[in-house]
């Protein structure tokens, strides 16, 4: 995408934003001019693709916890490199697609910016974090399935654009829709760990009869260690072990299928391991974009 289009773009999304004059300032010059500040920081100058997706999410999330402490400045930064990455991925890729991509380039410099798409993008945005998962997604989406025409092209890019500067620069405390989704996880975790409790109670007669098979199989092969001794006095010692442990492979068969008959108490158990992770991971997503330190713990 040409610097004038990024910049068309990115201004335009600022001031739907009401950021300042220095604010926009900052934003515009990264978001157009981040082709030559890449090439002078010796980063990768690929800004198409797979790998320009991945740094799109990095310099969202840099972005964003800039934001939290409350640089300003540098958010911006993030913020601006993040959009030029992402507006440049729409657009197929010069190597293999020079024609193509030459004139999408061209014609988008004609078009218009769809303002309209930024009001649309900005009332319906739910939280930072909705926003972000929102944005990498479609950017995804349209990475493996391109976009030929310029005018989809123009919108697309200023929907995610729009979508990630909400991600970086929306309101620092968790909206109401992720602490229900908190909430919500929090009482599967709850409900998981009953469940697991009771089935680990049910769970441990199948224990007991599993430890008397293998008391059982222990007892057994020490009589059958001491037979061969007095059977085959002259055996090699190796040949005694082996005998000797017949019986105590077999109880630990025999113990491992009593034990695992009990279904209920493995199911338990995986569906609160799930719970549980997938609680965590979302308290770290949590933690990652808003400001819940004192107020949100597990």
């Amino acid at each position: 995408m040409r610097i004038e289009t990024h910049r068309r773009i990115v201004k335009a999304i600022a001031q739907e934003l009401g950021l300042s004059r220095d604010q926009r300032r900052v934003l515009v010059r990264v978001a157009s001019n981040f082709d030559s500040i890449d090439r002078r920081r010796r980063k990768s100058k690929r800004h198409h693709g797979y790998s320009a997706c991945y740094r799109v999410e990095d310099y969202t999330r840099l972005g964003r916890k800039r934001y939290l402490q409350g640089c300003a400045k540098e958010a911006l930064w993030y913020l601006g490199a993040a959009l030029h990455l992402a507006q440049d991925t729409l657009i197929p890729s010069p190597r293999g697609w020079r024609g193509l991509h030459d004139r999408i380039e061209r014609e988008l410099t004609k078009l218009s910016v769809p303002r309209r798409t930024i009001e649309e993008a900005l009332s319906e945005a739910e939280s930072p974090l909705t926003e972000y998962a929102g944005a990498i997604g479609m950017l995804r989406g349209f990475i493996s399935e391109p976009i030929e025409d310029s005018v989809e092209i123009m919108d697309v890019a200023t929907r995610i654009s729009t979508m990630l500067a909400y991600a970086v620069l929306g309101p620092p405390a968790p909206p109401q829709s992720d602490l229900t989704e908190l909430r919500r996880l929090k009482s599967a975790v709850e409900k998981s760990m009953r469940d697991f409790k009771e089935a680990h109670r049910a769970h441990k007669p199948y224990v007991k009869r599993a430890h008397k098979v293998l008391i059982i199989g222990l007892i057994l092969s020490l009589i059958a260690s001491a037979a061969s001794v007095a059977i085959v006095p002259k055996a090699p010692p190796l040949a005694s072990l082996s005998v000797a442990a017949i019986p105590l492979i077999l109880s630990a068969i025999r113990a491992y299928k009593i034990v695992r008959r009990d279904a209920r108490y493995y199911v338990a158990e995986k569906k609160y391991k799930i719970a549980l992770r997938d609680l965590k991971e979302y308290m770290k997503r949590i933690k990652e974009w808003y400001l819940v330190e004192r107020n949100i713990s597990l």
